[in-house]
Parts: structure tokens; sequence; C-alpha cells
């Protein structure tokens, strides 16, 4: 099937960055599935994985006094894509063939502050406008379609804003739209958030928890498992544009410990 495009978002510790790593290299051996490209964002670690340094793509601002990055991270993309289509219009393997970005929300913030720190804070609308001005750019070019490559992008977990009024009843914050009606969502600064899940073909949210798992025939209790939900539902924010075709196929609303592929092949039996 085509590539796809797919927004995970979790808590901390929550497996996100290893699910996304899984659609360039299986997680046990470090093997490589298709050729990859990890982005890494600003501070965003994680010292459990092993990514080959040539995999790797750093953007951020050490010292929080350049939004270079952004603009690096886009000409970055362009290059990608320039160099797939040259190699598909050759008839050749694609080069890259998976794009992971960890992830949008730590770019946010990341842009937000070296952008006040660079510009100033006397217009407050102005690193607002500018942040969608980039994030849109961006957007145009994680199409994975365009960029003939699947792309997984992590983000962190926010909560729905609730209208705020003070003793009087005047609102002191507005609350999100009412359209908003998941209790959480993926978190991203500025307006751009309500946007952001438009441009994937699944928006899943992965947590941790507890279950019993079986692990080299042996039956363990109590063990922590990183289970993604599948399908919407009120409190999470979830979409999977194969919504009806995934239930009519087997119902399942959650999966455990999956990797990209596991998704990829149920999505390859649908359709």
């Amino acid at each position: 099937m085509k590539p796809i495009a797919v927004l995970i978002y979790g808590f901390t510790g929550a497996g996100k960055t290893l699910f996304g790593l899984s659609a360039g290299q299986n997680w046990e051996d470090g093997t490589e599935i298709r050729p990859y490209r990890y982005l890494q964002i600003g501070a965003e670690r994680n010292k459990a994985v092993t990514i080959p340094d040539a995999n790797v793509k750093r953007f951020t601002s050490p010292q929080l006094d350049s939004i270079r990055f952004m603009d690096e991270l886009i000409d970055y993309l362009k290059m990608v894509k320039s160099t797939n289509m040259k190699a598909m219009a050759a008839g050749d393997e694609i080069p890259i063939q998976a794009i992971i970005l960890d992830g949008v929300s730590e770019l946010g913030l990341l842009f937000e502050n070296v952008h006040k720190t660079v510009e100033g804070t006397g217009n407050k609308f102005k690193v607002w406008d500018a942040m969608q001005e980039k994030l849109f750019a961006l957007m145009q070019l994680l199409d994975p379609e365009e960029l003939h490559a699947h792309v997984v992008v992590t983000a962190r977990v926010g909560e729905r804003r609730r209208e705020l009024k003070d003793n009087t009843g005047r609102v002191m914050n507005p609350g999100d739209p009412e359209y908003m009606a998941s209790d959480y969502y993926p978190a991203l600064r500025g307006g751009f958030r309500l946007n952001l899940p438009h441009y994937f073909d699944m928006v899943l949210y992965i947590e941790r928890t507890l279950g019993a798992v079986e692990i080299d025939g042996k039956r363990k209790t109590n063990y922590p498992i990183h289970q993604i939900k599948m399908v919407p539902n009120r409190e999470f924010l979830v979409k999977n544009t194969w919504e009806h075709r995934w239930l009519e196929h087997d119902g399942i609303a959650t999966l455990d410990n999956p990797s990209f592929d596991d998704v990829l092949n149920i999505l390859e039996k649908i359709n």
C-alpha cells in the first residue's frame, strides 16, 4: 500500500519513540527494516535505544539564540523529497523509506522560546504567527505520498482546555472549541494544534499499563505493556482513516506492544 502518516502521542515513557523507530528498525535486534532517518528535535532523547549515527539528524538551538533549526529541518525534508523523486524517476530503490520526527511538541516549545529570545515579547502574536507559518510548511513536506516514505511523528499528551470564569461569570480564559470533545489530544503550543491531526492518516494514543505476557514460554504478570488505542473514543483523540474497515476486520480497539509494521500489516489485509 501507499506510504502512510502516523501521529502517535502519549505521556513520557509510554513508548512513542520506540514505536516510531520501529518504522525503520527492529527494536529487538536493531536490524534495519527499511532505510530511514530519525529526526531528533531539541532535547528529545531515548538512551535505551541504539540508532546508527548515519540515520540520525538533529535539529536544535543549544544556546536558544537562533531559529535556523526550523529552516534546516524544512530544507532537509525538501532534500529527502527531491532525492526520493529522482530515484523513482530512474527506477531505483527509494533511498529513504521512512521518516521519524521525534517530536512535534518539543519542536513547538523550542521554536516558541527561541523566537521570544531573539525577537522579544513586544508583539505577543508574532511568535504564534511565525510558528503557524513554519508548521504549515513542515506539514506540507511531511505528506507521505509527496515524500514517497512512511512518516511517523511523536507528540506529548495535552489536556483539553476548560473555560475559566471569575466570580462574576466573566470568562478569564476561553476553553477549547466544543468540537474538541476528547479530554486528551496531541500537545502543541499555539493555535496550530487544532489543525495538526488533519495532516495524518492515523492519530494514535499510546500508554504504559501492566498486564500478563508470555516471554520465552513463561507467563509473567504485572508486566509493562505499551498499549495503543486504535479507534476513537471520548477520552482520547484518536483518528483512524480506516476505522470502519478496521472494526469490520477484527474489531481490535487496542494493540499491545505493536510495531509500526504490525499496524501496517493489518492495514494491508483490510485494504
